[in-house]
């Protein structure tokens, strides 16, 4: 009998800690399966304009019918998001990476116990972008244009009367810089330059005369555009505005939308289609697209293309001083351009 005690004692010694480890985890599932009633709240599934040069970024949240003991966890695949730090309750951290490439997004899942998790997606400028607030209530004036060797055309133009464009024969903004700095190097040999000298118009006003050449965007609030083009000389100064009205903005891609409201006689406009972007600390433009109907005189010369604001000349005088070539310059041009103090036109 004795035996039979000792053995039921023994039996009974390791029955009770396994007792005790079963209800243990029972009292944990309780716990976990008690959180299916909480709900993860964020205000938005997509963050965006999280800056290409990075930093900290906090994202809120609120954990409804919340559960004691319960933690948040967040991950996310995207490793220039950094590691998602939830040790702040109500708050997600993120250390996020300077961006030198284009425009990305990573996703973030949080979960809470057995709450159903959430999914939400941070995206960051790229290294180029030109946001709205770079834009908005800012007046920028071109350093230069840049014309591109193939894809930039250069009308000819009668010499005497610039405004008369000679469509035949037209030549590219190459053959244009090696003609010039071909007839310039002959007559100044010991100040040669190289074509790639004269695929660049630069932008120079001297203001005691006044003297110059300008190319001025000017944005009135964050919905507003207006492009003015101005050659200034004592004689009288010549502006034109080439496009003005309202504009819609995309970030991402960096394409506006004009509808140009400014010399036309059409009740609702034209469609301008404009790019800009960054190159390094500058912002760049670019019209890509002028929608004139197909049967204005527009469009016989310059198809749905932007041109030059003036004419320009080629290498050589006469006797009396008068340009040999006269040329418009349409189709690819792109524009450099720097903040400054709006320009009298007035």
């Amino acid at each position: 009998m004795k035996k039979n005690l000792t053995v039921f004692s023994l039996a009974a010694a390791v029955m009770l800690p396994l007792m005790a480890a079963v209800s243990c985890t029972d009292d944990n599932n309780e716990s976990v399966d008690s959180t299916s009633a909480s709900v993860i709240v964020i205000d938005t599934t997509v963050i965006e304009a999280v800056p290409a040069g990075g930093g900290t970024l906090s994202v809120s949240y609120v954990i409804e019918s919340p559960v004691e003991g319960v933690k948040v966890e967040a991950v996310s695949p995207a490793v220039w998001l950094g590691t998602p730090n939830t040790s702040v309750d109500g708050i997600i951290t993120f250390d996020v990476e300077r961006n030198t490439g284009e425009w990305r997004e990573g996703s973030v899942t949080v979960m809470y116990g057995s709450a159903e998790s959430l999914t939400f997606t941070i995206t960051q400028y790229g290294a180029n972008t030109v946001t709205l607030e770079d834009l908005t209530d800012k007046y920028f004036s071109a350093r230069i244009c840049q014309f591109d060797r193939t894809e930039t055309i250069f009308y000819h133009c009668n010499p005497t009367n610039p405004g008369e464009i000679w469509t035949s024969n037209p030549i590219t903004a190459g053959e244009y810089a090696d003609n010039y700095a071909r007839d310039y190097n002959l007559d100044n040999p010991d100040d040669l330059t190289t074509a790639e000298d004269w695929l660049v118009w630069e932008y120079t006003i001297d203001w005691s005369i006044p003297l110059g050449t300008s190319f001025d965007i000017d944005f009135d609030g964050d919905s507003l555009i207006t492009t003015v083009h101005s050659n200034w000389a004592p004689a009288g100064s010549g502006h034109v505005t080439d496009y003005s009205g309202p504009f819609e903005y995309d970030e991402r891609t960096g394409e506006m939308i004009i509808i140009n409201m400014d010399n036309t006689e059409l009740p609702d406009g034209y469609e301008v289609r404009a790019k800009f972007w960054k190159e390094g600390n500058e912002i760049v433009y670019e019209c890509t697209y002028v929608g004139f109907p197909d049967d204005f005189p527009y469009c016989y010369y310059f198809q749905h293309y932007d041109r030059f604001g003036f004419t320009i000349p080629g290498y050589g005088t006469d006797s009396e001083g008068n340009y040999l070539e006269v040329f418009q310059p349409w189709k690819k041009m792109t524009y450099y351009l720097e903040e400054s103090e709006p320009k009298n036109f007035g």
